[in-house]
């Protein structure tokens, strides 16, 4: 099983989203890959910041999606199709901060959604780092478990690509 400091960034995204997401996720059971908005988010990522360097640091568990150069230093972005889901995303982008200050990096990011036109910037603190521990021993707990969660009906299921897993 996967030890706590190499949980994948996406793993922690669906965790703060839908916990059953999550467990099947860390199993190796995929969703339904062409669903469309899995395909958005896809698209999404393909053809925004094209001027933008488009450098991918990837590490364990890490696969940022952009890094900036600006006047401030380095940022790494992380790119979104929507702010639907903006405070699971800010985590999972404070994870990548809390995993590279690990290998000595001290950066900062930014969560970029082009559609909207916005650059949120996210830093990260002390109380989110005692926040993010907390968060993947939970998440441990969770992937050791035999069996998943219960499927939660919740606002966004039905563009869920596990929907038809849970409610098929």
């Amino acid at each position: 099983m996967v030890e706590e400091n190499n949980i994948p960034a996406n793993w922690i995204y669906s965790f703060t989203i839908c916990k059953r997401e999550a467990w099947l996720i860390s199993h190796g059971i995929e969703g339904y890959q062409n669903n469309e908005y899995l395909e958005l988010g896809r698209l999404t990522h393909e053809e925004s910041y094209k001027k933008e360097k488009k450098e991918m640091i990837k590490l364990p568990g890490l696969k940022v999606d952009l890094i900036i150069n600006n006047k401030e230093g380095f940022v790494i972005g992380e790119i979104k199709s929507s702010s639907k889901k903006l405070a699971q995303a800010k985590i999972q982008l404070m994870y990548y901060i809390f995993k590279l200050k690990e290998y000595g990096f001290n950066i900062k990011g930014e969560l970029l959604i082009p559609k909207e036109k916005k650059r949120i910037k996210v830093e990260l603190t002390n109380e989110d780092e005692i926040f993010l521990n907390n968060l993947l021993l939970e998440m441990k707990e969770l992937i050791n478990q035999p069996k998943p969660p219960k499927p939660v009906k919740k606002s966004f299921c039905a563009k869920c690509d596990y929907f038809e897993f849970c409610w098929g």
